[in-house]
């Protein structure tokens, strides 16, 4: 294959994303479904930003990382506060995430594989469902795609200063997206430090590593200044172990009803606004669920748990494939 029919393939991978991401919307009707679960907060905080009130919702300034809201945001002041508009917005996004990871893997591997790779996930039903849901998956993968884009140009010659910061910045506004970015960050600039040794100046990792400081720094000030704390973490930890686990127990027999826990007060929390008190509350109906639990059934879990993530049919979070991805890194970086 000659150079000049090789620059088309990127667009033939962007055009196939988006194509399946149209035809889903089209088939299944989701154009203008209204936004479910976490996708309601979204919208009432991106709606929140596009007036020009912040990042609140329901009068309180939330700590949810604003990636996504912000995202949301601008697409709503560019076009209206339109689910429809957002899913047309994502679909171009997901459209330049497969044509980004050709252009990605062309860095390491010969057209064909390259390109098989972005068919393969034009292709997958996990990813091109993503723009159809007011969730932030689908920025999510462009940013972190375009962070590992950047890590594996770092051994490029001549790979100046601002190449290097706009790496940590990007990585910096994946974790503003979603936090468990910071997995697949501190594996990119471990394995470039452990396998780069003399190779890479210790500036392709500092730079990267500053960059992404200040980005995700900022979030923190802003948090001091309105919270009173310079927080950068997550108060969904708990939200994310109990939900988890009161699914299972439930399907296995349990009831909670008399600690107060239930599937809807897992979000609501008695209705307490404050996000801190939100987890802190979390945290003391996770001690109470396992202390209630006996070892029968905490034992029955764990293969319940297993098979669910072992299962092509059940759904599963993304933390695994976060996982699996410094492995994949280390593995470019050795190639």
């Amino acid at each position: 294959m000659t150079e000049k029919d090789e620059r088309y393939l990127p667009l033939i991978a962007a055009a196939a994303g988006t194509a399946m991401a149209l035809a889903y919307m089209a088939l299944s009707g989701a154009w203008n479904a209204p936004p479910v679960a976490d996708g309601v907060l979204y919208q009432s905080l991106a709606e929140s930003l596009a007036s020009g009130h912040g990042l609140q919702s329901a009068g309180y300034y939330s700590l949810r990382v604003p990636g996504y809201p912000g995202f949301l945001a601008a697409v709503y002041s560019l076009f209206g506060a339109a689910p429809l508009y957002a899913r047309l917005a994502q679909t171009l996004l997901f459209g330049l995430c497969c044509g980004l990871l050709y252009r990605t893997a062309r860095l390491r591997f010969d057209s064909r594989v390259s390109l098989a790779a972005a068919l393969l996930l034009a292709a997958s039903y996990d990813a091109f469902i993503t723009p159809s849901q007011i969730l932030s998956e689908c920025l999510f993968m462009a940013l972190l795609l375009a962070g590992v884009h950047l890590s594996l140009r770092a051994e490029e010659p001549g790979r100046g200063t601002a190449a290097l910061a706009a790496e940590g910045a990007v990585y910096g506004l994946a974790y503003l997206v979603r936090q468990e970015a910071l997995i697949v960050i501190a594996a990119a600039l471990f394995i470039r430090w452990l396998y780069g040794g003399r190779r890479l100046p210790g500036r392709t990792v500092l730079l990267p590593a500053l960059s992404l400081s200040l980005v995700i720094g900022a979030w923190g000030a802003r948090n001091w200044r309105v919270h009173g704390r310079f927080f950068v973490g997550t108060t969904m930890s708990y939200r994310h172990l109990l939900a988890a686990n009161h699914i299972v127990f439930s399907r296995l027999g349990c009831d909670f009803s008399s600690i107060g826990l239930t599937a809807e007060q897992i979000d609501e929390v008695q209705g307490i606004k404050d996000e801190f008190k939100r987890e802190e509350k979390r945290k003391e109906w996770t001690s109470e669920m396992f202390r209630m639990v006996g070892p029968r059934t905490l034992a029955r879990s764990v293969a319940f748990k297993i098979g669910s993530f072992c299962s092509p049919f059940l759904p599963v979070y993304a933390l695994p494939y976060m996982l699996a991805l410094p492995f994949l890194l280390a593995g470019l970086y050795l190639n």
